[in-house]
């Protein structure tokens, strides 16, 4: 009993001691004393299927998807893609940080001593130098390292401003169409609010002379209907002149209108972060883009007037299971999905895909 009292006490003191700062305790003496399986490690699922909803209780939660072997970060309702494993780089950081500031520290008793025997030398010189050149370039390294840190965040918020701001578009698009000539896609599934307020534009293909409506998104205009040219080997779901035709992406490659094209991954990827520094509503980017009427779960306010459709596919398999709009892009077997049990714009990509049918939205050039 008293020996347990003494060793409380003195783990009381070591404590205060160590909150005090007169313990220091070592990044190495904490991993040595901890073992692999309590070390933090990032949850790992097979595909992002299995990644689950994304929710407040989840926000910051960072997964690493098995299938492509990439990191995703929940923030909001939509699972980011991230570009590397966020807790390695930040734990490298602070490890570079730490022995860059011991490298510092030895240099800077170095450049002291080496300083002193400068100045002894000096003195018994006939000339001296009021500041050493190896200041003055330690100096420059670190005015130059702010001023490329800052050129660096400059360039990151330039580049956001660009995406966001709108652009004159290539061809007119204010010109309006008489449906009783020309074969006009059906306004049904639009935005009716944005459609009565005159923000859609209108595109004639010359080609078969249906008339499509145009979307202005930051600094993309899309076509805010899925294709509808017809060619031997395209399908529809359900009424084509509502949900457009499916195509291979072979021949979705070379579809879109002239002065159009279809869209690649990393376009997909600017819509994407388009609509996550414009939206004005906290759902998810999928549901901010889906139409308003064709969706059952994860329904859509189609805050963008872009009027995703579940217009499905056609295929040998399943894919993105239930409900769903998906799009092809032009990075091969690269597609882009709206889901109706996910709230997020879904990337994908399988080799077999080659055999599937999807729809086509095409961008400006």
């Amino acid at each position: 009993m008293y020996k347990s009292a003494l060793l409380s006490i003195l783990f009381g003191l070591f404590f205060l001691l160590s909150a005090c700062g007169d313990v220091e305790v070592t990044t190495s003496e904490l991993d040595s004393g901890r073992g692999s399986d309590d070390a933090e490690a990032i949850d790992s699922v097979k595909t992002i299927y299995d990644l689950g909803e994304c929710n407040k209780k989840r926000n910051g939660e960072v997964v690493f998807i098995l299938k492509d072997e990439s990191y995703r970060l929940c923030q909001g309702e939509d699972w980011l893609k991230l570009d590397a494993d966020p807790e390695s780089s930040s734990s490298s950081k602070k490890v570079s940080s730490s022995s860059s500031k011991k490298s510092s520290s030895s240099s800077a008793k170095s450049s002291s001593s080496s300083k002193q025997k400068s100045s002894s030398s000096a003195k018994s010189s006939s000339s001296s130098k009021p500041e050493s050149s190896s200041d003055k370039s330690s100096s420059s390294d670190e005015s130059s390292s702010s001023e490329e840190s800052s050129s660096s965040e400059e360039s990151s918020s330039s580049i956001l401003d660009s995406l966001l701001l709108p652009r004159e578009p290539n061809i007119d698009l204010s010109v309006e169409y008489d449906c009783e000539v020309y074969d006009c896609v059906t306004t049904a599934l639009l935005n009716q609010n944005m459609l009565d307020s005159g923000v859609y534009g209108q595109f004639l293909d010359v080609r078969d002379s249906q008339v499509y409506r145009t979307i202005a998104i930051g600094s993309q205009i899309w076509l805010a209907q899925n294709l509808n040219y017809m060619t031997d080997s395209s399908q529809c779901y359900n009424a084509c002149s509502k949900y457009g035709r499916l195509y291979y992406q072979s021949e979705a490659l070379h579809i879109c209108p002239e002065g159009w094209h279809l869209p690649s991954s990393e376009e997909w990827n600017t819509l994407d972060t388009i609509v996550s520094a414009l939206k004005k509503s906290d759902i998810g980017n999928g549901n901010a883009l889906k139409s308003i009427n064709s969706w059952t779960r994860e329904k859509g306010n189609d805050e963008f007037g872009f009027s995703g459709l579940a217009s499905h596919y056609f295929g040998s398999v399943y894919i993105c299971r239930g409900d769903h709009g998906v799009y092809w892009t032009s990075d091969e077997y690269e597609y882009r999905c709206l889901l109706n049990d996910r709230s997020d714009l879904y990337p994908y990509k399988e080799t077999y895909s080659k055999d599937w049918g999807m729809a086509v939205r095409c961008l400006m050039d």
